[in-house]
């Protein structure tokens, strides 16, 4: 209710924004709310990669419920999004359950594994998807402290680094 309100959605954008700054936080990604013009409210300190607001720094778009892949046009949404964006984040195989995994095989059956999906989590991926992301040229967000408390494991680096994927760390 209190993201329905600009003067609280906007103080509620900068409590979540200094928390990450202090934590090293430089760029975030998902702060959005139902207020309208909200990007406006949200800009402060920390990067926003959904909208940058430099022409030198190119905008990401994102999704964070899973990809439905019965249903056509989120597939073309997301094919859409893969294609025209820079990066797109996808909060993937966040989970340990093969129905965590069984969101990277609904991309892969579908094609829509490429060099500018970027997959927060992957934690419900097995060493050989690792593999087939890094060689479709796929990155990795490692969400570390988020995954111990949800799941009670995270990525394992060693088979990350033997899949020669790119990976970066991220709070969630």
């Amino acid at each position: 209710l209190m993201a329905k309100i600009a003067v609280y959605a906007k103080a509620m954008a900068r409590f979540v924004e200094v928390k990450a700054v202090m934590g090293g936080t430089t760029s975030g990604q998902g702060i959005r709310m139902k207020v309208q013009g909200f990007a406006r409210l949200a800009k402060g300190v920390m990067r926003n990669i959904e909208i940058t607001g430099d022409s030198r720094l190119p905008e990401a778009a994102t999704l964070v419920p899973d990809l439905n892949a019965k249903n056509a046009t989120q597939i073309e949404r997301f094919r859409r999004s893969l294609t025209n964006n820079h990066a797109f984040l996808y909060h993937l195989s966040e989970g340990t359950n093969s129905a965590a995994r069984q969101r990277f095989l609904d991309l892969k059956e579908n094609g829509l594994v490429g060099s500018n999906l970027v997959g927060i989590h992957s934690l419900g991926l097995q060493p050989h998807d690792l593999t087939f992301l890094a060689s479709k040229g796929g990155k990795a967000v490692w969400s570390p402290f988020s995954n111990l408390l949800l799941y009670g494991k995270t990525l394992d680096l060693d088979q990350v680094d033997a899949a020669g994927m790119k990976m970066s760390l991220g709070s969630d």
